[in-house]
């Protein structure tokens, strides 16, 4: 079994690539993948795999069953790209101005559709069935495609589901698997500090927001760094700050925008409590008014111990032990494949393409080494054939 599907994976290589190209010159961002859905249609068609599209979303569900009943086993690969202009010199950049596959997911999808290929040839010996998710809008923080594709109910009666993620921070080819905790859950702040205007010589005369805003960022790091215990795993950042009109005048309005990583939900709880509770003492210190708009985006991503365990038994015995690494820490980085794991059983894993050189995800620059492609394929189609012999 290993050698043929070795064999017949090497033999569509080219084609993967070609697809893969295609989408990464056609990038479409969330809930806009109508071109890029059309192009996961027609390859589906050709390979005579049937599919659902989403109703109120471009996403599409594909499934390929055996002769014999047996279990499901579902895979996911996101389809949207990222607003940013592509700065790579390659053949196929992208042709959309400030539209770029900076996350990889062109590469999911051509992994997917690979592995459609190959379980189509396998299904006489499947017992079971197999569902092959293409979902929009990963991107689509704090919203996310994986919640319509779960409140469709296509999935119910999923035994398992796999997802992947290319990572530029694990070597080419790599393979790397995490229990438990393996992604954080990602939360979105905005927060509002309203003061008086006076001139600038006459600052008794206003409230300086600015002033109230800079002593609570101070005090709102002090939270994290004294009030929780350093074995937690958890990130606050402030990513923006803007303040005041003009030199000589005392800023009247101060609004902050930043994010929030955790995986323990009551420390998440606790995070937005005593944000509020500290404005609320800023407030009363310097006289400003001040509200927070804490919004609550995609949940820590826990993998499921059993599902770990059998894509790590099934790496090593087709993909090679050297290849199947064990991470020893979780990333603050978030993902929304999350969702499905509250609700199914299933693990999330990510595939190395970090190359010398290789920018990070997100980058105008990210690209991937496309032998990974191949890595990704028998990686799902292996995980499936075991799980449904």
């Amino acid at each position: 079994m290993k050698e043929i599907l070795i064999k017949n994976i090497e033999s569509i290589e080219k084609e993967v690539i070609n697809w893969r190209r295609h989408l990464h010159r056609n990038p479409e961002l969330s809930n806009d993948e109508k071109n890029t859905s059309e192009f996961i249609i027609n390859i589906l068609e050709q390979l005579q795999i049937k599919y659902e599209k989403q109703k109120d979303n471009y996403g599409i569900i594909a499934k390929i069953s055996g002769k014999n009943p047996g279990k499901k086993i579902a895979f996911r690969a996101d389809m949207d790209a990222l607003p940013v202009t592509e700065e790579n010199d390659i053949l196929y950049k992208s042709e959309k101005n400030g539209v770029m596959h900076a996350c990889g997911h062109d590469a999911h999808m051509a992994i997917l559709l690979g592995t459609a290929k190959i379980l189509k040839s396998f299904e006489d010996s499947i017992k079971g069935e197999i569902l092959l998710v293409f979902q929009p809008a990963e991107e689509d923080s704090p919203n996310g495609g994986a919640k319509r594709i779960i409140a469709s109910k296509a999935l119910d009666e999923v035994d398992r589901i796999y997802g992947l993620h290319v990572w530029p921070e694990a070597e080419v080819g790599k393979i790397v698997l995490k229990d438990s905790a393996c992604m954080a859950a990602s939360d979105h702040f905005y927060i509002d500090i309203t003061g008086k205007a006076s001139h600038a010589a006459e600052p008794n005369k206003g409230i300086d927001a600015l002033v109230a805003a800079a002593n609570w960022i101070v005090a709102a790091q002090a939270i994290i760094s004294r009030e929780v215990s350093p074995m937690e795993n958890i990130v606050f950042t402030i990513g923006t700050m803007n303040a005041g009109v003009r030199y000589n005048v005392v800023a009247e309005n101060v609004k902050i925008e930043g994010t929030c990583r955790t995986f323990n939900p009551a420390i998440r709880d606790f995070i937005e409590r005593r944000l509020n509770e500290s404005l609320n003492a800023i407030d009363n210190f310097f006289g400003t008014k001040s509200s927070l708009d804490y919004q609550r985006g995609y949940c820590s991503l826990i993998n499921d111990s059993e599902s770990v365990s059998f894509a790590k038994e099934v790496g090593d015995k087709y993909i090679g032990k050297e290849f199947i690494i064990e991470a020893k820490e979780p990333s603050m980085c978030a993902e929304d494949f999350a969702f499905y794991l509250n609700d199914y059983k299933g693990a999330f894993f990510w595939l190395g393409t970090g190359y010398e050189g290789c920018a990070a995800l997100h980058n105008s620059k990210f690209n991937i080494d496309e032998t990974i492609l191949k890595k990704g394929i028998l990686l799902f189609s292996s995980l499936a054939l075991e799980f449904l012999k």
